[in-house]
């Protein structure tokens, strides 16, 4: 195996850090500098939320069950057969939202159950245009706090309209911002409640519980990093930029993209490719041009070197048989090294603290390579999120292995 190169040193040089400063310390220098600035990121995104209208987030799914599921979707049967997304009904419940600073958000709205279903689906016309009751009266009595119609619900940047029906039709996590209409500016604002024509809700999801929890938090941190002061400057564009301060700075790591077909020509438009005796290598100069994060990029481009293997798995090895037969079930797949060490502390908590002399391996998956960098971001969100203290988890690194 060829130990990448060690990205924190490039990464000094090219900023102009002292080459003298010990790993260790510019490691936990770039956790107090990322945490500090998702504490900033945090508090204004709820500023921002406050001002534009955007509810805190609402959630639906089968994760939660049926007593503690927020949103329930209702679907009308067209003429041709067809379904289509007919009404979103919002009832918010207690003991769902894990974000404190969310949950007393929720509280400031006011937002209570007080509409039965059943008066809704009689103001719609004749049997609720079309909308099918399943759960008989009980669920007609069912109060709700909002109803939107299906057309006011849209994907949230990042997502596509056919992510979010299909995550609806599957039942997987996923999360509304409603946004309500502002009247008035400055300090005089107030959210125009009676314009519910002109309410939209905006979906995130995610493909487990843990996912979403990411998705919520990667939705606010874009909305902030949008709005963001000139001064001080930012350490990244967006949350995709920020995961990736993360993975250079923090974890030394470096990301390899590749494609499971067999076909040569096809896996060479990545970085990976398999060769007939099934070795797994990555060689140089990588390639800048796939990799979407603009710092990761020129990092890339710095790698220069024409010669010699990156990285280089043999087809026997016991990492090899623990991790192919899960990738080959996907089109694409990214390997991720990571050199930081990871500890847990007395209260069981994992926390980042040097460097490994071996790097740890873990690979994401997915069917598409939009997909994979939405999966990989992710992936090192939750990382930065939980070693900067945001988020709690018990996990030290997903799947990780040790090369």
């Amino acid at each position: 195996m060829t130990i990448p190169l060690h990205i924190p040193t490039a990464y000094r040089a090219m900023r102009r850090q002292t080459m003298q400063e010990r790993p260790l310390t510019l490691q936990q220098r770039w956790i107090a500098l990322l945490r500090s600035e998702i504490g900033y990121l945090h508090r204004h995104s709820l500023d921002l939320m406050a001002e534009r209208g955007i509810l805190p987030p609402f959630y639906g799914g089968r994760w939660l069950g049926e007593e503690r599921c927020e949103v329930l979707t209702m679907w009308r049967v067209l003429a041709e057969g067809a379904d289509e997304l007919g009404l979103l009904l919002i009832r918010p419940r207690s003991g769902v939202e894990t974000n404190r600073a969310l949950r007393l958000a929720r509280s400031a709205t006011g937002l209570a159950n007080t509409w039965p279903l059943a008066k809704i689906l009689q103001a719609l016309g004749p049997e609720g245009m079309g909308l099918p009751i399943e759960g008989g009266e009980a669920l007609r009595q069912t109060k709700i706090a909002l109803a939107l119609f299906g057309e006011q619900c849209v994907p949230a940047p990042g997502f596509s309209a056919e992510e979010i029906y299909t995550a609806f039709e599957q039942e997987k996590p996923f999360a509304l911002f409603i946004h309500i209409p502002v009247e008035g500016n400055g300090e005089t604002f107030r959210l125009a409640w009676n314009d519910v024509p002109h309410f939209r809700a905006e979906v995130v999801y995610g493909e487990t519980p843990e996912d979403l929890e990411i998705a919520v938090w990667r939705y606010r941190l874009d909305l902030a990093l949008r709005e963001a002061r000139e001064e001080p400057p930012m350490l990244a564009p967006d949350a995709a930029g920020l995961a990736g301060v993360f993975d250079l700075m923090v974890l030394d790591a470096s990301r390899f993209y590749g494609l499971t077909t067999a076909v040569q020509d096809r896996q060479q438009q990545l970085d990976i490719l398999r060769g007939l005796d099934g070795d797994l290598v990555v060689g140089a100069p990588l390639k800048a041009e796939i990799e979407p994060i603009t710092l990761l990029a020129e990092m890339r481009a710095d790698h220069t070197a024409g010669d010699g293997d990156l990285l280089h798995i043999d087809a026997e090895s016991a990492l090899m048989t623990d991790m192919w037969p899960q990738i080959r079930a996907h089109t694409h797949y990214c390997l991720r090294l990571s050199h930081a060490k990871f500890e847990l502390t007395r209260t069981g908590q994992p926390r980042i603290r040097g460097y490994r002399d071996v790097p740890l391996l873990d690979w994401i998956v997915a069917d598409s390579l939009p997909e994979l960098y939405e999966r990989t971001t992710l992936h090192s969100l939750r990382q930065m999120l939980t070693a900067t203290g945001y988020i709690r988890t018990r996990q030290l690194a997903s799947l990780a292995k040790e090369l």
